[in-house]
């Protein structure tokens, strides 16, 4: 009597553990598995956003080499931002003619439709100080 009841209890048991695995497949279906110091879990998968490089952060590296590539110029003084293919430079120059090196330059660099110059000269500009 007791090897039956066992037995059933074990077919029991069968049965609630492949109704339990069976509904447990159909919430995780769009579930993965994380292993985690031998146990696993269930973890909705993760989305990694994939970013392109955009054409302005394009044109933004481009202008920024060419300027760091000019002898007459300290790029590291000047800032680049582009929106939209139009192109910012700021900070402060030395000279006065640097500005327009720079905007010369920055011109000059593929894609660029504009280029706003708030480049600041250091000598003869007495807002720079």
């Amino acid at each position: 009597m007791k090897t039956v009841h066992k037995a059933l209890a074990v077919a029991t048991f069968g049965v609630l553990a492949v109704v339990a695995i069976s509904a447990t497949a159909q919430e995780t279906a769009s579930y993965i598995v994380v292993p985690q110091q031998g146990t696993y879990y269930y973890a909705p998968p993760i989305t990694v956003e994939r970013r392109y490089a955009t054409e302005d952060m394009l044109i933004n590296d481009d202008v920024k080499a060419t300027l760091a590539a000019d002898p007459r110029l300290d790029s590291r003084s000047i800032a680049v931002e582009t929106n939209r293919n139009v192109v910012s430079l700021s900070g402060l120059v030395n000279l006065p003619g640097q500005a327009v090196i720079a905007q010369r330059d920055a011109s000059q660099v593929y894609g660029v439709s504009e280029v706003r110059n708030y480049l600041r000269s250091r000598v003869g500009d007495p807002t720079s100080y």
